[in-house]
This record gives C-alpha cells, structure tokens and sequence, in this order.
C-alpha cells in the first residue's frame, strides 16, 4: 500500500454508520486489516456524530448549506445500507476545521471522509454519496482509500457496481482509478444536472486488485477514441441515442477528466457493438 494511504490507516479511525441488524450482516469487520468503528445511529448518544457527518457531507460539496437533509441520510443511507468512512478526534483538527463540527470534549470523534453504496433489487452496489476533506486536511488520498475500503466492506452485497456521476467532476478521477467505467446511459433525463449526468457501472474489484490500486501497480493504458467536452449537449444526445439502440458503448478512461489549456475533457473510448 503506498505511504499516503498507510498514514491514512495508521492516523485515522474508520467508522461504519449503520443499523444493528445491518452491522451484524457484514462479515468483514476487518477490511483491508483495519478495525471498524460501529457508529449505532439509534444510540441517542451517537446524536452529535450523526449531524456532523451531515455537516461533513456539506463541506464536501462546498457548504454547510449545501448538506443533504439528513432525512434523506437515515432513508437512503444508513437504514438500507451503511455510511462509512474516517474520522479523528476532535483535538487531532485544526481549529479552522473543527470549528464547523460539535462536540464535547476534544476526544470526541469527527467524520473527514463518508462513502455510502446502496445494495439494489439486481444484487447491485450503488453509489449514493463519495467525499472528502482530505484537501482541506493536506491528507493526499484520503477519498481513493475511503471508496476503496468501503467496496471491500460491502462486498458481499454485490459484486457489480454502479452510480450517477457528472462529467465535469473532478470526482473521476477516483472513480477511474478503480477501472474504465461503462457509460450505462449517457444521459440522465430525471437528475438536477440532467445536462451533464450519466449512470455508469463496473465490477466490484477484488481485494488483491483494491491492493494493487492503493499501491498504484500501473495498469497498461487504453487510448480514447476521442476527448468528450462535458457541456456537448449535442454529442451527448447523440451518444445516447445511439446507446439506446444497442448502436455504440461508451466508456470513460483513467484519469477520468484532464484540464488542458482550462478546458476540462473527458477521454471516452467509443466500441461498436
């Protein structure tokens, strides 16, 4: 595992937000030979964690008014599936930091990363939530071995993967270091960002891959067909008509998204089925 990633181990807890029943269903307590940290979240005395991770999911997305209403957590989260993720105590943050969260004593724990997977009626993961203030905390890595360490936690529920993404998020990169990710539809017509979501899907890796990932083996790289611009509605459309009528598959390639001359582009390799 790469020294960025082992710091992450050895400096931080890794904490699961889940139900009993839910928590007694995961056979890996262990993942990746790092101890879990079971939050209950009908354990009253959980109450200040549990809205600090909405806190955190605010953050991560650029405000604390940006936060998904914690209804939303309890429904679609942590009652279905599991939120999981690192955290420190509190007196281990800088005070810019901490300032944001609540808590009693500085021993108190603070969620700084939070990864949430939804097992699906089709024996599915799919992703509901991915971030991190690894940026804001200098800890390089922190969102890659979040993902990486909940995928192995949630395994056993599923061993295809697969998620709504946009394509101007710097997000694909992480998404990408686990392998190319399959366009599912190119197009999301229902989302808030319709103009620029897609669905995409990929095997779960196994933990020897999830290995070589977080020890950055290189893989042998794949050459796009082309650069996608993420605001080409037009092309957008037209991949995805021709996605509908079993015409083309898409992929996106590692590293997800590059910047060249300001411009963000997305390397797509286009299969004619």
């Amino acid at each position: 595992m790469k020294e960025d990633y082992e710091k992450i181990m050895n400096n931080c807890i890794l904490y699961i937000i889940t139900t009993k029943q839910n928590f007694e269903l995961i056979h890996n307590k262990k993942p990746l030979d790092k101890e879990l940290t079971w939050i209950d979240p009908f354990d009253l005395t959980n109450k200040n964690f549990l809205k600090n991770q909405i806190t955190l999911d605010g953050l991560c997305y650029g405000g604390k008014e940006m936060a998904v209403p914690p209804w939303v957590v309890v429904d679609a989260g942590y009652c279905p599936s599991a939120l999981i993720g690192f955290c420190k105590k509190a007196k281990d943050l800088p005070k810019e930091i901490r300032g944001n969260f609540i808590y009693n004593n500085e021993n108190n724990l603070i969620p700084i990363s939070e990864y949430c997977a939804i097992p699906t009626i089709t024996n599915e993961l799919f992703g509901h939530t991915l971030g991190s203030i690894g940026n804001k905390l200098g800890i390089k890595g922190l969102g890659t071995l979040t993902k990486a360490i909940s995928l192995e936690i949630l395994r056993d529920f599923g061993s295809k993967f697969s998620g709504i993404a946009q394509y101007d998020n710097i997000s694909l990169r992480v998404h990408t270091k686990f392998g190319k990710l399959k366009i599912d539809y190119p197009l999301v017509p229902g989302h808030s960002e319709d103009k620029i979501s897609f669905k995409y899907s990929m095997k779960v890796p196994s933990e020897k891959k999830l290995l070589e990932i977080l020890s950055e083996v290189p893989n042998e790289k794949e050459k796009p067909s082309y650069y996608l611009n993420p605001f080409d509605y037009n092309l957008l459309k037209e991949m995805h008509k021709k996605v509908i009528n079993a015409k083309r598959a898409y992929y996106i390639l590692p590293p997800g998204l590059i910047i060249k001359n300001g411009r963000k582009l997305v390397p797509i390799k286009e299969e004619i089925i």
